[in-house]
């Protein structure tokens, strides 16, 4: 059977305007998780895609992440690559000779996509829902 926990309605007030000033705090440190786990899983794919030898710019090396934005209406997690390389590995691009010439194309992998829809399906709901708990807790005292 469910606990029930009486507040007085002081102690509900001041725990809710708790949680609110922390809100924006538990919102960058999740969006932080999401963004971190985002470029773990680009640079576990970005990998296979390795040319096989090693590389100053490597593409599965260049992945960096960051959280921007000052109120919670624009608050985002950024996950980028540094590599110059990534858009033709990720949307595919012509071959061509030193004349000119196109001699074939080569099909992109579509990786980015693919992964950022696997990571916002899995790990976002479980980090959200986490998220909330904690909230909801810290407003329960």
């Amino acid at each position: 059977m469910a606990e029930f926990k009486l507040l007085k309605i002081d102690e509900l007030q001041d725990n809710i305007k708790k949680a609110i000033s922390e809100h924006p705090k538990e919102a960058e440190k999740t969006l932080n998780k999401v963004g971190l786990e985002l470029k773990k899983e680009l640079t576990k794919e970005s990998q296979k895609y390795a040319s096989g030898r090693e590389h100053k710019r490597s593409l599965a090396k260049s992945w960096h992440k960051k959280v921007v934005g000052d109120s919670l209406s624009n608050l985002e997690a950024q996950v980028w690559s540094t590599a110059p390389h990534v858009g033709l590995v990720d949307r595919g691009h012509k071959i061509v000779t030193k004349n000119g010439n196109t001699v074939g194309y080569v099909q992109g992998k579509h990786f980015i996509d693919k992964t950022s829809k696997d990571v916002g399906n899995d790990v976002l709901p479980a980090e959200l829902e986490k998220y909330l708990k904690r909230l909801k807790k810290e407003i329960e005292g």
